[in-house]
C-alpha cells in the first residue's frame, strides 16, 4: 500500500457536467453562494473539538447549534461554497471529528502477549489490558490514472498509551506511551480507493445534488455524516507508536522498542473501531533505554490486540479507568481475525 506523503493533499479530478450558467446560478448559487450565512452558533465551535458532537448533542442538532459554520470553496466553480468539503479525505476528516471528536480514545485487550528474553531461552506470556489515544490529523487525497495512484488518507497522531498485564515469572508488566521519540503519523485509508472516489463523486461532485445535500447538512450534520461515512469502509488502519516497557521482576530495567511499532488491521469495518483485531506485521524488538542501538533484550513474538472505542474516556489514561471499563467495551471473541499488512494471524 502506498505511504501517505505531504504532497498527497490534492483534489481529485472533477468530472464534467453538462450544465448551463442558469443551473449553477439559479439551482445552486442561490443556496450555495456567499449569500447564505449560517446563523450564529448556539454552542461555541471549540466545544466539539475534543469529544465530538455526540458527546453532548441531542437528535437533529443543526450545524449552527454545533458550531459548524465554515464554508468550503468548490474547485472549478468560482464563488460557490458548501458547508462541507468536496475533497473526500477532508470530508471524512470532518465527519470523524464531528461524530467522535479530534481526540479518540480506545480500550484494548491483548489475550496472549508472548515475549522472549534473548539469550535466556525463556518465553513469557501475559494477558494485557490497556488503552490508547490518538488525535485526527490531516486528510489527504489524490486521484490517479490507476489504483496505485489513487490515495485517500486520514492521518492520526498518538497522544497516550498504557497497557498492563501479569506474568507468572515477570510479575506486573507495563507498556506506556513514549512521547520522547518522533513517530511517523498513523493513517486510515479505504481498501478500495477507486470505488470510494467514484461513489463520492457520484454524490458530492454533482451540482444538481448540492442544494439538497447542503440543506441536509445544515439541518442535521450528525445524521448526514452517519449516512455517508460508511462509503469509506472497509479500510486499512495502521497505528504507529513508541513505548517504554517495565516489569516487576527487573525494576531497574526500562526497555524501548528499537523500531516504530506498527499495529494494523487491513479490513477494518468502521473507525473508531469496535472489537477490531490489530496485530504487528512482525516481531517487535525491545532494547535497553540506556543503550538504544545495542543488542536486543526482548523480542515480542505475539501482540495481537482487540480494540474498541470508548466514548467519554479521559485524555490521560490510567489503570483504574481501564480496569473499570475495558470489560464492558472490549469483547474478545475467537471469531476475531487479526489482519496486519504482512501477515494474517487468528486468535487461537
Amino acid at each position: 500500500m502506498p505511504e501517505p506523503t505531504e504532497n498527497d493533499n490534492k483534489q481529485p479530478d472533477r468530472r464534467k457536467f453538462i450544465l448551463g450558467a442558469a443551473a449553477i446560478g439559479a439551482g445552486a448559487g442561490g443556496l450555495l453562494g456567499s449569500g447564505l450565512v449560517a446563523p450564529k452558533p448556539a454552542i461555541a465551535a471549540g466545544a466539539v473539538n475534543l469529544y465530538g458532537a455526540n458527546a453532548f448533542a441531542g437528535p437533529h442538532q443543526s450545524a449552527a447549534d454545533l458550531g459548524l459554520t465554515k464554508r468550503y470553496p468548490v474547485e472549478g466553480y468560482p464563488g460557490v461554497t458548501l458547508p462541507f468539503p468536496t475533497n473526500p479525505a477532508q470530508f471524512l476528516q470532518l465527519g470523524l471529528k464531528t461524530l467522535f471528536g479530534v481526540l479518540q480514545v480506545c480500550l484494548c485487550v491483548t489475550p496472549q502477549g508472548v515475549m522472549r528474553f534473548v539469550g535466556m531461552d525463556k518465553v513469557f506470556d501475559a494477558t494485557m489490558k490497556g488503552g490508547l489515544g490518538v488525535t485526527i490529523g490531516e486528510g489527504q487525497s489524490k486521484a490517479g490514472k490507476n489504483t496505485l495512484g489513487q490515495l485517500i488518507h486520514i492521518l492520526f497522531h498518538p497522544t497516550d498509551h498504557f497497557s498492563e498485564g501479569l506474568s507468572t515469572a515477570l510479575g506486573v508488566i507495563t507498556f506506556s506511551h513514549d512521547g520522547d521519540r518522533p513517530v511517523p503519523p498513523s493513517f486510515l485509508s479505504p481498501v478500495d480507493p477507486g470505488r470510494v472516489l467514484k461513489a463520492f463523486g457520484d454524490t458530492f461532485l454533482n451540482p444538481l445534488q448540492w442544494p439538497n445535500l447542503a440543506a441536509r447538512f445544515l439541518r442535521d450534520p450528525i445524521g448526514f455524516f452517519q449516512d455517508f461515512i460508511r462509503m469509506f469502509f472497509p479500510g486499512h488502519q495502521n497505528m504507529r507508536f513508541n513505548v517504554k516497557v517495565k516489569c516487576e521482576a527487573y525494576p531497574d530495567l526500562v526497555l524501548v522498542n528499537r523500531n516504530t511499532i506498527e499495529m494494523s488491521n487491513s479490513n477494518v469495518k468502521e473507525f473508531p473501531p469496535r472489537n477490531a483485531g490489530y496485530a504487528p506485521a512482525g516481531t517487535v524488538e525491545l532494547v535497553d533505554i540506556k543503550n538504544p542501538t545495542g543488542p536486543t533484550v526482548v523480542v515480542i513474538e505475539q501482540f495481537n490486540s482487540v480494540v474498541s472505542h470508548k466514548e467519554g474516556a479521559p485524555a490521560k489514561l490510567d489503570k483504574n479507568f481501564i480496569n473499570a471499563n475495558v470489560g464492558s467495551v472490549v469483547t474478545v471473541d475467537k471469531s476475531i481475525t487479526f489482519q496486519p499488512e504482512a501477515s494474517r494471524l487468528a486468535l487461537a
